[in-house]
């Protein structure tokens, strides 16, 4: 009898570890799934979070260019002090850019902006919703009498570096036939496999010693207006602020109707000929209409940037078709 009650007593101790078991499992299921749930709920929440932060941001940036170009418009006709003093207006506001690395780090988006008295081109790091952070303590201080030269694209040393995974030969199909560089979507997240797909949002500071600052802006119109300010502060030197190679042209449609000038113009500028052509009828329609004829004109009426509109509006006064 005893004997049987010690495996009687034996078989319910069993019994009972089998349950406490099976409960530990069960628990530990069940507190899996509970961290799996919160988790995912978690991981829902941040990303709503990071969109609504988007939008803001974007509707922040949004609003600051549509200004721009209603300030830009009102101003056209008034000249080229005017225009000039809306884009600086507004790069003294800032507004985002990608700052590539000289190493193998990722691209960091920075809050970039031009100084009150046009001396220095300042940059700053930005909250989660992409606005400037310590304004006042700026980290990056470049003074504008110290860069040699800005080439516009990506040829610099840093800029093949980081992209050399990509194919960097790309950028001339980037270029549509009639609308040239205009790409409506602002710039995403930089990194090594699509920094190529922004050739012509990219511009570097080049210093003493070869070094250099290398950007991509957040928009066309981010871009545009950094050209004319570098031109207008550079003393109005164009060939400080130029495309690091020219544009081949052979292939392009409406190459064959192009003057010697003229495809000198669109090779410099990185402008399609049909875009050029185009840009010039128009142009020169307004100015017999009108009887005279801005650079905002130009831009209004075509698919150009501010940049390229004043290539051809210098173009055309030089060529004695419009006068100043």
């Amino acid at each position: 009898d005893a004997e049987g009650s010690e495996e009687a007593d034996h078989s319910v101790s069993e019994s009972m570890a089998q349950q406490l078991e099976d409960l530990k499992a069960t628990r530990e299921k069940a507190s899996a799934k509970k961290d799996s749930d919160e988790q995912a709920r978690a991981d829902g929440l941040e990303a709503a979070l990071a969109l609504y932060k988007a939008r803001i941001s974007e509707h922040e940036m949004r609003t600051k260019r549509d200004e721009l170009h209603q300030a830009l418009k009102m101003q056209g006709n008034n000249g080229a002090d005017a225009l000039m003093q809306k884009v600086m207006q507004f790069l003294q506001s800032g507004c985002r850019m990608s700052k590539i690395p000289n190493k193998g780090s990722s691209a960091k988006k920075r809050y970039f902006f031009i100084s009150e008295d046009y001396r220095k081109i300042l940059s700053c790091e930005m909250d989660d919703l992409g606005m400037p952070i310590n304004r006042q303590k700026p980290s990056t201080s470049v003074n504008v009498k110290d860069i040699q030269k800005v080439v516009l694209g990506q040829f610099t040393e840093s800029f093949l570096s980081y992209g050399r995974a990509a194919n960097k030969n790309e950028w001339p199909s980037l270029l549509d036939d009639e609308k040239g560089s205009y790409n409506a979507y602002p710039t995403p997240d930089i990194d090594s496999n699509n920094v190529h797909k922004y050739f012509h949002r990219s511009l570097s500071f080049e210093f003493k010693e070869g070094k250099t600052i290398d950007l991509v802006a957040d928009s066309d119109t981010d871009f545009e207006c950094w050209v004319m300010a570098l031109r207008w502060m550079l003393k109005g030197e164009t060939q400080l602020v130029e495309w690091g190679t020219r544009l081949e042209l052979s292939e392009k449609p409406g190459a064959d109707r192009l003057d010697a000038d003229e495809r000198a113009l669109c090779s410099r500028s990185h402008m399609m000929p049909l875009q050029f052509h185009a840009a010039k009828q128009d142009a020169l329609q307004q100015y017999t209409a009108a009887g005279e004829l801005s650079i905002y004109d130009i831009r209004a009426c075509s698919t150009l940037d501010l940049a390229r509109a004043q290539d051809v509006h210098d173009f055309l006064l030089a060529k004695n078709l419009i006068k100043g």
